[in-house]
């Protein structure tokens, strides 16, 4: 746990959890998530079944609530960053935890990471927690998340 909440307190780039099924990870995260609710932290919690590569960033955007329906990748792209940029300038954090992400294909975590790259004033606008079994590495080691 206090692995986690260093990684909150750094406020940047990805945190990989992985594990076999039933050691707790999701129940780890979720009393984390519990802990920052008073903490201007806004989370985001997905748990992903497989998806094609451009239904991440909507999954993404209805995680935090937001229209995506009839969007483009582009315009969707842009809400993402206006909705980050205005929690930000409000004194919030924004973290997106994707649970059973051992399911995404190599294409949707490299979406992932190019969403990351997005940033305001050289800050990331958002923190991303991964967690999955250990076939998730592989994934990882598939895209260039290791650079991320």
């Amino acid at each position: 746990m206090d692995y986690l909440r260093y990684g909150v307190s750094q406020a940047e780039g990805f945190i990989v959890i992985t594990g076999l099924p039933g050691l707790g990870k999701t129940m780890l995260v979720k009393a984390l998530c519990e802990e920052l609710y008073d903490q201007d932290i806004v989370v985001a919690q997905l748990v992903t079944t497989q998806v094609a590569k451009n239904d991440i960033i909507r999954l993404v955007a209805a995680g935090f609530g937001l229209s995506h329906r009839g969007l483009t990748k582009a315009a969707l792209l842009n809400v993402l960053e206006n909705y980050f940029i205005s929690k930000i300038r409000k004194g919030k954090r924004v973290l997106l935890v994707v649970d059973e992400a051992h399911h995404l294909s190599a294409q949707s975590i490299e979406e992932l990471r190019l969403l990351m790259n997005l940033e305001d004033q050289g800050r990331q606008l958002f923190q991303c927690f991964l967690l999955g079994q250990e076939q998730l590495k592989t994934t990882l080691q598939q895209s260039e998340l290791e650079q991320a």
